[in-house]
């Protein structure tokens, strides 16, 4: 049984968009509302997209109390929230009071290079040889929750910058939709989050996603 879910972003909504048409019909349709916390382009893409869930696109300011009321209100159970391109950092009031567990999408093999995007891909292509994503529970630590999936990435010294990211982004958006689904018929709950990124892969079966592909 597929879960109710929603998705926080606040960028371009490319990834977002890959993301969402390589779901099933099942996934797609469970989601329940599109959020952002500030004005960007990934509410209009969403808009496109997006048959039935609400898109709201906010001000940072009100953005967790909006969501929170609006969880309320809606009596959503058993959901799962999706940070896609999400940019603001969620305050640990709105993590603790948050009924659902939150999970993240990185552009980085954590913990390696937590942060920011931009940032985080220049080190890395700076940096090191392997770079790749990471998604994993977010709790008050930036970046330091339990990890579900990691993909890595083979970088070409020869790339740029530029290159180096596209590449990222790419195999972001080819495992994403599949990883999500997988974890959208699971059981994983705020309950896990004190586990490590090994408890939690054994409790609820994301050491067997069945379509990793080597990438080195």
């Amino acid at each position: 049984m597929t879960r109710p879910w929603l998705l926080f972003s606040s960028s371009t909504g490319q990834t977002f968009r890959s993301f969402y048409l390589g779901l099933d019909p099942e996934s797609q349709s469970s989601i329940e509302g599109f959020f952002t916390d500030r004005p960007c382009a990934a509410a209009t893409l969403a808009r496109q997209v997006l048959e039935r869930a609400p898109v709201y696109e906010l001000e940072r300011k009100q953005f967790e109390a909006f969501v929170l009321d609006w969880i309320e209100k809606k009596q959503i159970k058993d959901a799962v929230i999706l940070l896609c391109g999400f940019f603001g950092i969620l305050s640990a009031d709105f993590l603790e009071r948050c009924p659902f567990p939150v999970i993240n999408t990185h552009p980085s093999l954590l913990p390696s290079f937590p942060g920011l995007d931009h940032k985080v891909q220049r080190l890395a292509w700076e940096s090191v040889p392997v770079s790749g994503f990471s998604v994993h529970m977010v709790t008050e630590k930036l970046d330091g929750g339990a990890i579900v999936f990691q993909q890595p990435v083979a970088l070409d010294p020869r790339w740029d910058e530029d290159e180096s990211r596209r590449q990222v982004r790419a195999i972001e958006q080819r495992w994403l939709p599949r990883i999500w689904m997988q974890i959208l018929r699971s059981q994983v709950s705020k309950e896990d989050l004190s586990l490590t990124s090994r408890e939690l892969r054994l409790r609820h079966g994301f050491f067997d996603f069945g379509f990793q592909e080597k990438t080195l």
